[in-house]
């Protein structure tokens, strides 16, 4: 609708006057514009380093995840490699505890609840975009590649339980419990197991056994690490963004 000291300036051919309060009316809207992108890129900059802490947080409660879950894979690898030289009669056998934990429950590869929340939202929402920094996103990517990696070791698990079958021949289970006095320790309860050390040294198939549960073990840590060195890169990343030390 034109305003009616417009529509009479036409119409006394004042162009001079009406240029101006077009000008006027434009540089309004224009400016009205840029207002409006400056308080959103302003929102849009602490949305961003709102996500940037969660995502640094995330990344620290991972790198202590997974390097937990490292330690136990080489302990357990450890502790096969130690069990092999004994049936070689080439060392010590383990002790009772380690040995059940990588020949009664080898099979458990215990979970890493790794903390995914944050980009998660960021991808579903469609405000990934918000992370201005290329190499972020371009860490942020890699890491999401290498723990979909890692989850599908779970195509291992009838392998390895086929592979294992032999040792259920020298294995004896047992419950036990706290007040049981059981070799497990103080405080254990559930399922355990004893072992025919000598029967196992006497069946070669045992030695073949133990060298894939090895190698299930060094699987675990070799994916782990992928996944450790990915969340690393990511974090010193965040830490350069939010000027944190790193």
């Amino acid at each position: 609708m034109i305003p009616p000291r417009v529509a009479e300036r036409v119409k006394r051919h004042d162009w001079a006057s009406t240029g101006t309060d077009f000008v006027i009316v434009v540089l309004g809207i224009f400016i009205a514009l840029q207002a409006n992108l400056w308080v959103q890129s302003r929102q849009d900059v602490e949305t961003e380093r709102r996500y940037l802490e969660r995502l640094l947080a995330d990344s620290d409660a991972n790198v202590h995840l997974l390097q937990q879950a490292i330690s136990l894979n080489e302990r357990r690898a450890a502790t096969l490699a130690s069990f092999n030289s004994a049936l070689e009669n080439k060392g010590p056998v383990p002790n009772h505890a380690d040995l059940s934990d990588v020949m009664c429950r080898w099979f458990v590869q215990p979970a890493v609840d790794l903390q995914r929340g944050t980009y998660s939202e960021l991808v579903s929402s469609g405000r990934l975009a918000l992370m201005r920094d290329d190499s972020l996103r371009s860490r942020l990517a890699r890491e999401e590649g290498a723990h979909e990696e890692s989850q599908r070791l779970d195509i291992l698990v009838p392998a390895i339980l086929q592979a294992a079958a032999p040792l259920s021949e020298y294995r004896r289970w047992k419950i036990v419990g706290i007040d049981s006095g059981s070799r497990t320790g103080a405080g254990r309860s559930g399922v355990d197991c004893d072992f025919d050390i000598d029967g196992m040294r006497r069946d070669r198939r045992v030695s073949s056994v133990v060298a894939q549960l090895y190698r299930d073990q060094t699987s675990h840590k070799t994916f782990r690490e992928r996944e450790l060195s990915a969340v690393l890169a990511t974090q010193t990343r965040l830490r350069q963004l939010l000027g944190r030390p790193a």
